[in-house]
């Protein structure tokens, strides 16, 4: 089944799905602004019931915006088939210098909170 998402102020440029959680991660890239700063994103979206639509679907489970990065490159899922915890690493760009590896465990905090480890 095909299911359009939509996701506000980004466009989408590189995405991985954990099918162990059922999330989906999304590399957010900013839409220009005239007003205010929009920064590059990992959005996640979990596979669920959606009331709303009162079918299963791709449901926005949180944002992290890279405030200090000037691109969000690319998103990997990382699962350990023996344990239950979410970890994804990501490929960034600093606003003036550098590019870095990310690494993130996304077990026990909103995304929203995440800190690179």
């Amino acid at each position: 089944q095909l299911e359009k998402i939509t996701i506000g102020k980004h466009s989408t440029c590189s995405m991985d799905l954990c099918s162990k959680h059922d999330t989906l991660y999304l590399c957010g890239v900013p839409f220009e602004s005239g007003n205010y700063p929009i920064h590059p994103a990992i959005i996640t979206y979990k596979y669920g019931y959606n009331k709303k639509k009162h079918t299963h679907s791709w449901i926005h489970s949180g944002t992290l915006e890279r405030e200090n990065m000037k691109f969000v490159s690319c998103v990997k899922a990382i699962t350990n088939k023996s344990t239950n915890e979410k970890h994804f690493v990501t490929g960034e760009s600093g606003k003036k210098t550098g590019v870095y590896v990310r690494y993130y465990d996304a077990s026990s905090s909103p995304i929203e909170s995440l800190k690179p480890l």
